[in-house]
């Protein structure tokens, strides 16, 4: 009997988890700092950003240079999810277009080509959202639900994803 009830709920537990997970897969949003000038990034521009083609802002939005109150020299700061998350994966699929281990690859051999420091990795989407908030450069991505009024304060939406 208690295996029973046990079952059952680990049956309900596993239900609600891929319900969540399933919720996270509808939508992933890129996200910038609220201070960012940036209205809205193209998946190919969001890649170049996270995966440090050009080290700041100026390198890839020339328009920003004119921008008021945000120093286009700003350095562009990548924060990641650690693997495990249904939203890094649509984010690595759909924008990156590659794999969690060749993203690795990719640190590594810029680190050691050019001393660029790699994506800050957080362990949670409310961190990685703090993250991306306190810091002007920052760029990430979250489930959408994730982002609450509050949240809506300190960073802005810039890509939408839908997961397949």
């Amino acid at each position: 009997m208690k295996t029973l009830m046990l079952c059952g709920l680990l049956s309900t537990a596993l239900a609600a988890d891929v319900a969540t997970l399933q919720t996270t897969r509808k939508k992933v949003v890129v996200i910038v700092n609220a201070g960012n000038p940036v209205g809205a990034l193209t998946p190919e521009r969001a890649r170049e950003l996270f995966l440090k083609k050009h080290t700041t802002w100026k390198g890839v939005l020339s328009e920003l240079s004119e921008t008021p109150g945000f120093d286009a020299n700003e350095k562009v700061r990548p924060v990641d999810l650690t693997e495990g998350h249904a939203e890094r994966a649509v984010f690595l699929q759909k924008v990156l277009g590659m794999s969690s281990a060749v993203l690795s690859r990719h640190w590594v051999k810029l680190q050691y080509q050019s001393a660029v420091e790699p994506a800050t990795q957080v362990d949670t989407a409310a961190r990685l959202i703090r993250l991306v908030g306190d810091s002007r450069g920052a760029i990430g991505f979250a489930e959408e639900g994730a982002l609450d009024a509050e949240a809506l304060k300190k960073v802005k939406v810039v890509l939408t994803l839908e997961a397949d």
